[in-house]
């Protein structure tokens, strides 16, 4: 039983509390600690009641309990999704790229559901805002889960409702992500998948520089989200976890 807490214990549960959920080597790079610590505390801490593991997979994925929540002051959702196996292997994914990223920009940092609310964002899965430097917002699409490409444009210029029921409030202007970002980013765990998406978005990109020369020219796409559009970067990301 854990009867105080020492500060490297606090490291970690703070670091767990703000991913939601990671592996033990993630914790150990955000950290900076050596895996054999990082070991060390985790079962100390899961002895404690105070984060739990899906230990049916390897690596094995790591999130705070209530018990660790309470103690560290910090809400969790109550949403069950949350707790799915694809949900917590998708905010691994969310880890990795946000790990790959600060190796070559320190300035790197995922804004909060809470702020993307404050700017009347409301993300939906794999959707993910970044702050890379000042004023310069990125949407982050992490397919890992074979997204279809069509996905892409749907994101980028979708209305942002509260919900599906929702309708814009007269006087109010309704969110897109292209308000707010200015780059878009397709990550990818699958290497097929993700030149599709390469071929799908420079099929956008050709159509947009001619309608730019044709604005009569006839498409099946929406016009003006085609015109929103903008060019991905493209990011392979290899896979946490291989289905044999």
């Amino acid at each position: 039983m854990i009867t105080t807490l020492r500060p490297n214990d606090r490291r970690v549960l703070e670091l767990v509390g703000r991913v939601r959920f990671c592996t033990q080597d993630q914790i150990s790079r955000y950290l900076d600690m050596s895996r054999a610590l990082v070991t060390r505390h985790l079962s100390q801490l899961e002895k404690g009641g105070l984060v739990d593991r899906d230990s049916n997979i390897r690596p094995h994925i790591f999130w705070l309990t209530t018990k660790g929540a309470r103690v560290m002051d910090i809400k969790l959702s109550g949403a069950k999704r949350m707790h799915s196996y694809h949900v917590r292997r998708h905010y691994c994914h969310r880890n990795e790229f946000e790990l790959q990223s600060l190796e070559h920009n320190p300035h790197f940092k995922y804004l909060s559901r809470n702020e993307l609310l404050a700017h009347g964002l409301y993300p939906s899965h794999a959707e993910h805002a970044a702050a890379e430097q000042l004023l310069d917002y990125s949407l982050i699409l992490i397919d890992d889960y074979l997204m279809n490409s069509d996905r892409i444009l749907v994101s980028w210029t979708r209305q942002h409702l509260k919900n599906s029921r929702s309708k814009a409030l007269a006087g109010k202007p309704v969110r897109r992500w292209y308000n707010v970002t200015n780059r878009l980013t397709v990550v990818s765990t699958d290497s097929i998948n993700l030149q599709k998406h390469k071929r799908y978005c420079d099929k956008l990109t050709e159509l947009k520089h001619r309608l730019e020369q044709q604005p009569g020219l006839s498409t099946a796409f929406d016009k003006k989200n085609v015109r929103a559009f903008i060019q991905p970067d493209f990011v392979y990301l290899e896979p946490l976890w291989v289905v044999s």
